[in-house]
C-alpha cells in the first residue's frame, strides 16, 4: 500500500480522524483491508473516493456500467475470492489480467490475485457500487463461501488463506504423507515433539498448500487457537517498516498472542542480517510461550548456510520433513480432481501427468494451458490439442519431419 495514502486522504478532506480511527478498530476485529472498513462504516464517498484516486495517485478508471467485461477473464479468478475481495476481472490477454477493485493501489490483494493465478494483475479503479454489481451477474450462484481473513496480521499485511487448500483435496503419496500426516497432526493439536515443524522441498510440491490447510483446519475447527499465515518476505517488509518507524515492540507485541505461526518461504531471510537477529528474538519469544510455528522452505537447515547459526539450529531443533516430486499415479489423481466439469479423456490426462514436470503446479498449469487453448479455439480436447498445447510435434508433424530428413539425407 503507498505510504501515507490516508494521511492524505485525511488531508483532502475524503476522510477525517475519527472515521480513520474507527475503520483501524474495524480492522482489527475482523482482519479487513482499511478501505473495505471505511466503506463499512460510511466514511469514503464513492465519487470523491474515485476522483482521490485519479488525481493524487494517477490511478486508471473503468465505468464497468459502460463496459463489456469478458467472461473468459472471470472465469480465471474464483468467485469465492472476487467477492471477498471485491474485483471484478474485466479482460484478459496473453499473461496479464485487467481487474477493477476498489482501491488499485493496494498490493496485498493484487500480489494474493498473481499468486493463485499465476498472472500479471493489471489494476483499474471502479466504484464499489459498480463492482457489486458486476459480480452479482457474472458470480450469481457461485462461490457463496467466503475468503478468510485473520484479524491478527491483517494489518501488517499477512496473506489470506486460500480456502481450496485444505487437507482433504491434498492428494497424498509416498513422497508426502509423512509431511501431510504431521502437518494434520499440528493442526488438530499442539505436539512439542514437532516444535518447530519444518517442510521443505522444490517448487510446486505442495508446501504452501500443507501451512494454508494447517491454518484453514485451525481456523474451522479450533475456537481457542489463534494463528497468522503469512511469508517471509512479508514478514521481513513489515518488520522492516517496524524498525524504521520504531514500533518494533508493538510489531513484536502483536505476536505475542497467537498461538500458532505459519511462515511460508523462510529461505527470504537470507541475506538480511538484521532482520533475523529481530526474527530469532520473535521466534524465541513464541517457542518460549510454547506457540506451535510451521516453516517452509526450498531446502533444509543445514542448507540454509547464510542464515545465523542460531536460527537454522532452532529450525532444526523439531520436526524436519521434506516433500518429494510425486509418482505418476498421484499426479493422474491430481489433474483428475482438477478437471472439474471439463471433458477430458484419461488417455489425455495420462499424457499430461507423463509428459509434464514433477511438480503438482507444473502439471497444473499443463492442464490449465490445454483448457484455455480449447476454449480459445473452440475445440474439444483432443490428444492432437494437448501437444499443441505442450509445444510438442503431432504425429503429422512428426512425419513431415521425418520425411524432410530423409530428403534431406537423399541431397
Amino acid at each position: 500500500m503507498t505510504e501515507g495514502m490516508w494521511d492524505k486522504a485525511k488531508e483532502k478532506g475524503i476522510i477525517s480522524a475519527s472515521q480513520l480511527k474507527e475503520a483501524l478498530q474495524v480492522q482489527r476485529n475482523e482482519g479487513k483491508e482499511l478501505e473495505f472498513c471505511l466503506f463499512d462504516i460510511g466514511a469514503l464517498d464513492e465519487d470523491k473516493w474515485i476522483e482521490f484516486l485519479i488525481n493524487d495517485y494517477d490511478c486508471r478508471t473503468i465505468d464497468l456500467d459502460k463496459m463489456e467485461i469478458d467472461e473468459e477473464a472471470v472465469r480465471i479468478i474464483p468467485a469465492r475470492v472476487a467477492k471477498s475481495l471485491l474485483i471484478i476481472p474485466v479482460r484478459k490477454a496473453r499473461d496479464a489480467i485487467a481487474i477493477s477493485m476498489i482501491n488499485p493501489l493496494n498490493q496485498n490483494i493484487i500480489k494474493f490475485i498473481s499468486h493463485i493465478t499465476d498472472y500479471e494483475i493489471l489494476p483499474f479503479a471502479s466504484k464499489k457500487s459498480q463492482i457489486e454489481k458486476a459480480i452479482e451477474v457474472f458470480y450469481a450462484g457461485r462461490g457463496e463461501g467466503k475468503l478468510t481473513f485473520f484479524p491478527l496480521l491483517e494489518t501488517m499485511e499477512g496473506i489470506p488463506l486460500v480456502d481450496e487448500f485444505s487437507f482433504d483435496k491434498f492428494v497424498v503419496d509416498r513422497g508426502n504423507e509423512f509431511a501431510y500426516s504431521l502437518a494434520l497432526a499440528v493442526a488438530k493439536s499442539y505436539n512439542d515433539e514437532y516444535n518447530p515443524f519444518f517442510i521443505w522441498g522444490d517448487v510446486g510440491l505442495g508446501k504452501t498448500h500443507l501451512l494454508n490447510a494447517v491454518g484453514n483446519y485451525v481456523k474451522n475447527d479450533s475456537t481457542e487457537r489463534s494463528f497468522c499465515y503469512t511469508s517471509a518476505k512479508k514478514f521481513v517488509n513489515r518488520l522492516l517498516t517496524a524498525i524504521q518507524e520504531n514500533t518494533l515492540k508493538e510489531f513484536q507485541d502483536k505476536y505475542s498472542t497467537i498461538d500458532v505461526l505459519l511462515l511460508d518461504d523462510v529461505e527470504f531471510l537470507i541475506g538480511r542480517e538484521r532482520t533475523q537477529e529481530e526474527f530469532f528474538h520473535i521466534f524465541d519469544l513464541l517457542s518460549h510461550r510454547k506457540c506451535q510455528i510451521v516453516l517452509t522452505s526450498d531446502r533444509p537447515p543445514e542448507k540454509l548456510t547464510e542464515l545465523m547459526k542460531r536460527l537454522t539450529s532452532r529450525f532444526a531443533s523439531g520436526v524436519v520433513v521434506e516433500i518429494k516430486e510425486p509418482v505418476f499415479e498421484t499426479k493422474m489423481a491430481i489433474l483428475k480432481k482438477h478437471v472439474g466439469d471439463k471433458k477430458i479423456s484419461d488417455d489425455i490426462i495420462e499424457y499430461i501427468a507423463k509428459e509434464g514436470p514433477g511438480s503438482v503446479r507444473g502439471v497444473l498449469g499443463l492442464l490449465h494451458k490445454i483448457i484455455s487453448l480449447a476454449e480459445y479455439k473452440k475445440e474439444e480436447i483432443t490428444l492432437t490439442l494437448a501437444k499443441e498445447a505442450l509445444g510438442l510435434k503431432t504425429e503429422d508433424e512428426e512425419q513431415v519431419t521425418v520425411k524432410d530428413n530423409i530428403e534431406t539425407d537423399k541431397n
